[in-house]
């Protein structure tokens, strides 16, 4: 308090002594005084401003391949899974990005998680993909057309308008929800359904070597460990209950 009174009685002869040039006075006594105010009082009346100095990490590189799992609404705990490769270009002041995501899809048995889950049907290719300053993008598929050995639902050709809108969760993860519709095998509204990626240490064409946990939800997405790089292998959701 005492400190806090002798700083106003020092600011006071300032404002009720006119002179020529009062403003370059000030800013002499705010350098004089710097180390009499408290801490972290702004000079707001400086002309030179106060220097941002919070720390922006920016968006991460995401560049790589991972395990994506795509589970719909309509049927839980049955998620198809494609090994998407992502190819990123982060703008030049980290506070955003572009990115091209290249879809293939796995074999998948009917009622099936793990097996045989080898590349099968035609990769979905998506350019020009937008990302935030917070990691967030929008991947609007339009109409696409999924081969049946990639459905472990009912093992039928996939008809669907898909929009992914996803974000970083961190360097070896992202996820987020899907809208959209199905109208083939059957018609039905995709409201609820949801995806996550895993960063892969390979090309994912080896299916012994893909992680037999993974999350395809948000919530299930396990933290990146400190000093290690996160592939989902012994942490998410047990594909094998």
């Amino acid at each position: 308090m005492v400190h806090q009174l002798r700083y106003g009685l020092l600011l006071l002869p300032l404002f009720v002594v006119g002179c020529p040039d009062s403003e370059a006075r000030f800013n002499e006594f705010l350098d004089a005084t710097k180390d009499d105010r408290p801490q972290g009082e702004e000079d707001t009346a400086s002309e030179s401003g106060t220097e941002d100095t919070g720390v922006v990490d920016g968006v991460p590189d995401m560049t790589g391949i991972y395990l994506l799992a795509l589970e719909t609404s309509l049927v839980a705990d049955s998620p198809l899974q494609f090994v998407t490769t992502v190819d990123m270009t982060v703008d030049a002041d980290g506070m955003g990005a572009t990115a091209t995501f290249t879809f293939q899809p796995l074999s998948l048995g009917v009622g099936s998680l793990l097996e045989p889950r080898e590349f099968v049907g035609i990769p979905l290719t998506f350019e020009d993909i937008a990302f935030d300053a917070g990691g967030n993008f929008e991947i609007d598929m339009g109409v696409v057309m999924v081969t049946g050995m990639a459905n472990p639902i009912t093992g039928s050709d996939i008809t669907a308008s898909l929009v992914l809108s996803g974000r970083i969760i961190h360097i070896n993860a992202l996820c987020g929800d899907i809208t959209g519709e199905v109208t083939s095998p059957i018609q039905s509204d995709l409201v609820g359904s949801n995806f996550g990626m895993l960063r892969l240490d390979d090309d994912g064409s080896d299916p012994a070597t893909l992680p037999t946990m993974f999350p395809y939800q948000c919530d299930q997405v396990p933290p990146a460990p400190d000093g290690g790089t996160d592939t989902g292998t012994d942490t998410g959701t047990d594909s094998t209950t």
